[in-house]
């Protein structure tokens, strides 16, 4: 609304002024904001559409197109696109002036840049100093994306890569439950990179990069703490029907976006941005076996390069023809005069091609050909119209693989009791069973609880003595279903007590058929509840006490499904006491493990002490042997000596004599 009737007052050196009535105006945040902007933006685009075609702003050509762009607006940005020259420039310029004078609004030059393309630096120099702007540089971010670069370096998707992982550092996966986690996957890092995906191809080593930090996070692993794995990624990503999660890989979610500009090219072919391609790439056919065209005059259908008769191009299939058609850009409409095709040949085709020519002649059949325009359907749908969501669930459908234990979702439960009870029928539960098959040392994996069995997860929830003791009723025991066969919670829930109940409606399964005491003014609410599909068997029921036992039997649905969630909280509990329990128990061994370990370490010193005393005493023994030995020596030869001192004693004595 305008403001003609509201009053303001304006702050001076900190002091509201005295009020005073506005005359023209809008509020902020008014819904005609926007549209008066429009107006204002739209003078801008006559104003320099004027300038364009008096020959004062010259813009681009395309190609050897009649194509000229001149200028792009999104919002307040605004792309001037000309040849470079200086009379043009200074008409911008001059254009900028006109503009202020016209509605006010001046352009903000410090937020400008000036961008030469195939110009010397020098000459940019001179028009920016000339124009007071910035000097532009490639590459630059425009909208939030990179200009200038080549998308098929992976270094140019660091910036992709790096959102996804701030994204992932701002959670903490610790706080959040599976269910949690698959809720973020699904609405968040799956539409994190459409901006992205929406417009380049992304390379294969992005994608898997990607799709292992959703990975890791759905499975609770940080980049310091890893977490096992327990389902290959790809059946995690698959559809409901196929055994997965229904999220959706980013490849197919990519193709879907990029199949998308596909679609426009062919359905909007007055666009700009399409007779861009046209003109740059000299020829608008893009072929494609997704895309079946439906005939209607002919006119706008290539008769070789395009799917009009649902088996593909025909120069796919025949080469020969095509190649010796005068024109293989010929339309449909070309090829048909009065009801009978009509052929234009480079030269005489010959027999051999004439039989070729009799067997696309009855794959044709008669030309039909209308007045109304032609059409393009999507061979990908039911209903021949294009969506990014059924084309990446087609694309997924038929690249992942198919798991007999088709997921069923309930609603009525919490996420993380339907990701656990997919995971019970997949056989993919941390149990000791599963730890040591992936590897993980364990040092028994019999159950603990029971010490009846190998702890499976077929054991620890059917087969165990705790499960079977939260089983209500004893007297039948419960079967146990195999969970690689389990494919329907409503086999679950069978396990649980069913009375029999006064009323039985047909499709609903035997756990909505218990009785219970319920009031009968819910009614509306339990109608809402129950799924589409089902309302009609819930219409089939007139009388009030008939609705009254309805209303009795779903709030028991409602009943068993909390029930058997509290159920499994104690199970979780006591699982959790006796945990608690082998832990200490381990604790304990542990500590008397040590003190054996520190008395070996003493008995081991013991023995090196003995050990060093008796090689001691062994080398004082051999000191001693040697001693004597050396004893024996120094004997014999002290009685050599005196024998020797005698000796020559005689003998100087006889001398002497």
């Amino acid at each position: 609304m305008c403001l003609y009737n509201t009053r303001t007052s304006i702050f001076v050196n900190g002091s509201p002024t005295g009020e005073f009535r506005l005359h023209r105006g809008l509020r902020q945040g008014d819904a005609i904001s926007p549209f008066l902007f429009l107006i204002v933006m739209e003078g801008l685009h006559l104003l320099l559409k004027s300038k364009v075609e008096a020959g004062l702003i010259q813009g681009v050509r395309v190609g050897n197109s009649d194509v000229n762009i001149s200028h792009l607006f999104y919002a307040d940005d605004v792309i001037i696109l000309s040849e470079w020259n200086r009379m043009s420039f200074l008409n911008t310029i001059a254009m900028y002036t006109e503009f202020y004078n016209l509605s006010g609004l001046k352009i903000n030059v410090a937020k400008s840049h000036l961008y030469g393309i195939g110009v010397a630096d020098t000459e940019v120099d001179v028009f920016v100093h000339d124009m007071g702007c910035s000097k532009g540089r490639f590459p630059f971010t425009y909208l939030g994306l990179p200009i200038g670069v080549n998308m098929n370096y992976i270094v140019n998707w660091k910036a992709l890569v790096n959102r996804f992982v701030k994204k992932l550092s701002d959670w903490n996966a610790k706080l959040l439950s599976i269910g949690g986690r698959l809720t973020l996957i699904k609405s968040v890092l799956g539409s994190l990179g459409v901006y992205y995906l929406s417009l380049f191809k992304c390379p294969e080593t992005i994608l898997d990069k990607l799709e292992s930090l959703r990975a890791g996070f759905f499975w609770g692993s940080t980049e310091i703490h890893k977490k096992i794995h327990w389902i290959a990624w790809d059946q995690v990503l698959a559809s409901f029907d196929k055994g997965g999660m229904n999220i959706g890989s980013l490849r197919a979610y990519n193709y879907g976006l990029l199949f998308k500009w596909l679609w426009h090219f062919i359905n909007y072919p007055n666009s700009m941005w399409v007779m861009v391609l046209k003109a740059l790439h000299d020829k608008g056919y893009l072929p494609n076996n997704v895309i079946r065209a439906k005939v209607g005059n002919g006119q706008s259908i290539h008769f070789w390069k395009d799917n009009w008769l649902g088996i593909g191009p025909l120069k796919d299939k025949h080469g020969r023809l095509f190649h010796l058609d005068q024109d293989e850009d010929c339309s449909l409409a070309d090829r048909v005069d009065n009801e009978n095709w009509r052929w234009v040949w480079r030269r005489d085709i010959g027999s051999r091609n004439s039989r070729l020519l009799d067997e696309l002649v009855m794959v044709l059949g008669n030309p039909e050909l209308s007045n109304s325009s032609d059409k393009w359907q999507w061979a990908m749908d039911e209903d021949n119209e294009y969506t990014v969501h059924n084309t990446h669930s087609y694309i997924d459908d038929s690249t992942f693989p198919t798991n007999d234990c088709h997921a069923r979702w309930c609603k009525f439960i919490p996420r993380k009791i339907n990701v656990f009870m997919w995971r019970v029928a997949l056989d993919r539960l941390p149990s000791r069973d599963m730890l040591s098959r992936r590897g993980v040392p364990i040092d028994y994996i019999g159950c603990e609880i029971c010490t009846c069995g190998l702890e499976s997860v077929n054991h620890v929830m059917f087969g165990c003595d705790l499960a079977m003791e939260l089983w209500p009723d004893q007297a039948t025991t419960p079967p146990e279903p195999n969970p690689l066969t389990l494919t329907k919670y409503e086999e679950m829930f069978r396990t649980l007590p069913n009375p029999v109940s006064s009323v039985r409606i047909d499709g609903l399964p035997g756990y909505l058929c218990t009785s219970s005491s319920a009031a009968t003014e819910q009614y509306e609410k339990i109608k809402l509840a129950i799924p589409e599909d089902l309302r009609h068997e819930f219409a089939k029921v007139n009388s009030a006490d008939a609705h009254n036992c309805f209303v009795q039997n779903s709030f028991m649905a409602f009943n068993s499904a909390f029930d058997m969630i509290t159920r499994e909280e104690q199970f979780y509990d006591l699982l959790k006491a006796k945990r608690c329990k082998v832990e200490d128990e381990r604790a304990k061994t542990a500590q008397a493990l040590q003190q054996c370990s520190i008395l070996s370490a003493d008995h081991k010193t013991a023995n090196e002490a003995a050990e060093n005393l008796k090689n001691q005493l062994s080398a004082k023994t051999i000191d001693e042997k040697n001693l004597l030995a050396a004893n024996e020596v120094m004997k014999k030869e002290l009685e050599a000596h005196v024998y020797a001192y005698f000796k020559c004693k005689r003998q100087s004595k006889y001398l002497h004599v």
